[in-house]
């Protein structure tokens, strides 16, 4: 959430602050009342600004520099072991760097500011284009080791940064869009170039809708990792629950099952009953010889009568080696 506020923050005060001009809200009430005036405004003002843009992603490269020193970790290292005098403290205490600004998020909203700048004047200033190949080389190089083998490392939470990032540069490609129509507009001898500059608006609102709807990013179908054999690589220094690092193993579905309805199949799946099984064999005393010997774990009592109510037509649940099934719903080895 903070990367979105802090990238609209970033485009309004930096790629639109010639367009936005002395005043943010007056502009905003002038694009209320008359919203293709932002076709103008943009195209006004936004051209004549190019060369200090291609000048600030020059810039852009000695922050990454700085960045590389990690100098604001070492100055707090220095302040905490002048007063403390014990250097695994100072250490500790220096450690991670301010989220705020050097957070996966932060970092995100940035390079995103980078690239759509390099997006909108690649037309107008096409010079642009190659210090923007520079710079992100210099961020690969850069924050490639920092990441790597220099911060403490972070708890993955998944894609949503870079699912943010390719939600923000098609924000830019719409301002890319709308600046471009607005120039061939005002300097194209007709209007021929500036209508078909803006059917790109079509293309691109397909597919920001086809992102939105169609991609299934945050989360994997159960169909692709529940045959999985191979397990998850695990960082020893981050605290992950067990379950999660184990390799997830499906129903051992026969060739003739197979060939039966979507129905008759979503039936017969044994995923979550294995967990109900899991859970409830720990729970009770089991009998060590007479069920165990046949492959069988015993249930006394409620949990036999609670596992007897499910209707299931398997032989036995794969993964669950103690426990079968008949099909008259009567748990066997129960004592």
């Amino acid at each position: 959430m903070c990367q979105k506020y802090y990238f609209v923050f970033l485009v309004t005060f930096v790629l639109l602050i010639t367009s936005v001009g002395a005043s943010l809200i007056s502009t905003m009430d002038e694009i209320i009342h008359s919203p293709l005036l932002i076709f103008s405004i943009l195209a006004s003002n936004m051209p004549s600004a190019s060369h200090y843009y291609l000048s600030w992603v020059a810039t852009q490269w000695t922050t990454h520099a700085m960045d590389l020193t990690r100098y604001m970790n070492w100055i707090k290292y220095i302040i905490y072991k002048f007063s403390n005098g014990d250097a695994h403290y100072a250490k500790e205490m220096s450690e991670p760097e301010d989220q705020d600004f050097y957070g996966i998020g932060a970092r995100s909203a940035r390079f995103t500011l980078i690239m759509i700048t390099c997006l909108c004047f690649c037309t107008l200033s096409p010079l642009i284009v190659i210090l923007g190949f520079i710079n992100f080389a210099l961020c690969r190089v850069v924050f490639g080791y920092l990441i790597a083998y220099s911060e403490v490392p972070k708890p993955v939470i998944g894609g949503h940064f870079f699912a943010t990032q390719l939600k923000h540069t098609q924000v830019g490609l719409f301002i890319y869009v709308i600046l471009m129509t607005g120039v061939l507009f005002q300097r194209a001898p007709n209007t021929y170039p500036s209508i078909i500059a803006c059917s790109a608006f079509v293309p691109l609102i397909w597919s920001w809708m086809k992102f939105e709807r169609r991609f299934r990013w945050e989360a994997l179908p159960a169909e692709y990792c529940r045959d999985s054999e191979e397990g998850y690589n695990v960082d020893p220094r981050v605290y992950v629950q067990p379950e999660l690092s184990e390799p997830l193993k499906g129903p051992q579905i026969l060739s003739r099952n197979m060939m039966e309805s979507k129905s008759d199949a979503s039936e017969k799946q044994s995923g979550g009953f294995s967990g109900i099984l899991r859970s409830l064999s720990c729970h009770g005393p089991c009998s060590s010889k007479g069920a165990q010997s046949d492959g069988q774990m015993s249930l006394e009592g409620s949990q036999a009568s609670f596992i007897g109510n499910y209707a299931t037509q398997y032989d036995s649940v794969p993964g669950q080696s103690g426990v079968a099934f008949q099909s008259d719903n009567s748990a066997q080895g129960a004592s």
